[in-house]
């Protein structure tokens, strides 16, 4: 929600801006330029899941609690749990279909090592397609870290191909 909140502000921001050069210019009609604007703010905010009808929740509920009916008496677990991380699973619940996980916190926290870890536990304990997205690491430093946690070598190691460990090496080699 605060995503969608931030993208439709900065569209707003947009329109306005358009709204005003034209009317600075001259370009259209008054009552035009305003008709074009309301259909522009319709069209950013018509959001999948939103209508333009007025269906308020209570209207909704009938809908949902029969959804809700069908997931409870389904056989199988849908929900995608952690099997090196259970304080995730009690925190999130698990990761149901259409979920979106957002990591964030401060400077060198350990927050693309969380994520990294948590997408290798899913990958390989459940196989299941994972998709990884880093602003910082790059692929091979991505790889490293995927080794380290995976094999259980430090991943300072990796990083620095002159390390003195012969143990850890002989791990990598095995």
């Amino acid at each position: 929600k605060i995503l969608v909140e931030c993208w439709l502000k900065r569209e707003l921001i947009k329109i306005a801006d358009r709204l005003k050069d034209n009317i600075t210019q001259n370009k259209d009609d008054v009552f035009e330029l305003i008709s074009k604007t309301i259909g522009v703010l319709e069209e950013k905010t018509n959001i999948k899941g939103a209508s333009k009808s007025d269906i308020t929740l209570w209207d909704r509920l009938p809908d949902f609690f029969k959804k809700l009916e069908q997931e409870r008496t389904q056989k199988e677990d849908v929900t995608l749990k952690s099997e090196d991380f259970p304080t995730f699973n009690t925190a999130t619940g698990g990761l149901r279909d259409g979920d979106y996980l957002l990591i964030t916190g401060k400077w060198k926290r350990g927050k693309s090592r969380f994520a990294n870890a948590l997408s290798g536990d899913f990958a390989v304990n459940k196989k299941v397609g994972v998709g990884f997205i880093s602003f910082e690491l790059s692929l091979d430093e991505l790889i490293k870290m995927i080794l380290s946690l995976r094999l259980g070598v430090r991943y300072e190691y990796l990083r620095d191909p002159h390390y003195k460990n012969k143990d850890e090496r002989f791990r990598l080699t095995d």
